[in-house]
């Protein structure tokens, strides 16, 4: 092995300066080509063409090149180009691959590490997660611009027992209502909430269920631009107008049905108070409670109760049936008039009228098959009433005919009065 020790060599331009041995220098200097088979040391080394190093190169200070740098291995301290400070890397390169040739599995935890050392301690990093198969960041992320997700999907995963929420935060969140949260929460419901009173407020909330169709939204006033509701079939089963009508295409069953205005249906069914301060249309009208109506009522067919009838007037062209029939107006019944105990303001009609308690008309009382009284108090005080032609009655007595009353039998009439302690 041989050595080439000098203090200064300066070969000639393109001259070409070969050592298979070990090359040292206070200072080296080359136009040309130096190579060396072993190693090179030089307190100063410079050169206008390329360094081509076979084995490692160490750079104990600077190492300033304006050609090329081609290495197997190159281990630094501190890379920086010759105007940027220490504390910024700047690459001209377009593409920076971290863990270069490596697979998946091998790429596992490699990425961005902020502060800390390597793999300690660090205030934040973006990790590569090949379980997962995603990057993984230790802190919150922010943005400034949009993000935009094409042909996947977005996806917010809460901790055991936590909740799944989406802040929007309009116009600077400067105001109260402009914060909406969208929350799943761990008992399954869905909540929209609002900050307009300072604190989030649920202004919509959904419980799912197994069957789609029993599950329950809740909700504050619902308005509905179209003004129609649909069934599942896309019927318009209500309608709603600008005048604040309802139209319902169906029957209507409900525990209780008020309305300032007109309730109308093919079918309104109530278990509780039907209360219509305008007009109620129905071709069937059925319910436990009472029936409360304030004008006159209309009925094309029968009318039944198993309790009380109030009305300022009350009309059918069939049955009227109640438990007590009270009415300020004409009570009148094409078909027959039953009741437990029925009064009357004004005129009394029907073409049978039975009653078990008292039959009161301030107004006249007309019955064309027969008026019957089943009351089992002692004596019946009467009050004027005319009891048309053809007209067949039988009245459980005593009867007594009020001061002033006028009880008049028209022609070819029978009434038969029968004393109530004989029955």
């Amino acid at each position: 092995m041989s050595t080439l020790i000098v203090n200064n060599i300066n070969p000639k331009t393109g001259s070409v300066l070969t050592v298979t041995g070990l090359v040292t220098g206070s200072s080296i200097q080359a136009k040309g080509l130096i190579a060396a088979t072993g190693s090179i040391y030089a307190s100063f080394f410079s050169g206008s063409g390329d360094l081509i190093v076979g084995r490692n190169a160490f750079v104990a200070g600077d190492l300033k090149v304006t050609g090329t740098v081609i290495t197997d291995t190159l281990d630094v301290r501190v890379i920086n180009n010759s105007t940027v400070t220490t504390t910024t890397l700047e690459v001209e390169d377009k593409l920076i691959i971290v863990a270069s040739g490596s697979t998946s599995a091998n790429t596992d935890d490699a990425g961005i590490q902020f502060g800390g050392s390597a793999g300690n301690a660090p205030i934040a990093s973006i990790l590569w997660d090949h379980t997962n198969q995603r990057l993984s960041a230790s802190s919150a992320l922010y943005t400034g611009g949009d993000i935009f997700v094409d042909g996947g999907d977005v996806t917010i995963k809460a901790g055991e027992n936590g909740a799944a929420t989406l802040l929007l935060q309009a116009d600077e969140s400067d105001d109260l209502g402009d914060d909406w949260k969208f929350t799943a929460l761990a008992n399954q419901d869905l909540q929209i909430a609002n900050d307009k009173v300072g604190a989030y407020v649920a202004q919509l909330t959904i419980t799912p269920d197994s069957t789609a169709a029993d599950s329950v939204t809740k909700v504050g006033k619902l308005k509905l631009a179209g003004n129609v509701i649909q069934a599942s079939d896309g019927g318009a089963t209500i309608t709603l107008d600008t005048s604040d009508n309802v139209t319902v295409a169906g029957a209507t069953t409900t525990a209780g049905l008020t309305s300032t205005s007109l309730i109308t249906g093919s079918s309104i069914q109530s278990k509780g108070i039907i209360s219509a301060t305008g007009s109620l249309y129905a071709a069937s009208l059925s319910g436990s409670g009472d029936l409360i109506v304030a004008k006159n009522a209309f009925v094309a067919g029968a009318l039944r109760a198993t309790g009380s009838l109030y009305s300022a007037g009350l009309t059918s062209t069939a049955l009227i049936t109640g438990s007590s029939i009270q009415s300020k107006g004409i009570i009148s019944a094409t078909g027959s008039l039953y009741s437990a105990g029925l009064t009357s303001t004004a005129l009394i009609t029907g073409s049978s009228v039975q009653s078990k308690g008292i039959i009161s008309a301030t107004g006249s009382l007309y019955a064309n098959v027969g008026l019957f009284l089943g009351g089992t108090s002692n004596a019946q005080t009467m009050s004027t009433v005319t009891l048309p032609a053809n007209y067949n009655s039988v009245l459980y007595g005593p009867i007594t005919i009020g001061s002033g009353e006028t009880v008049r039998i028209s022609a070819d009439s029978n009434v038969k009065i029968v004393d109530i302690a004989n029955v």
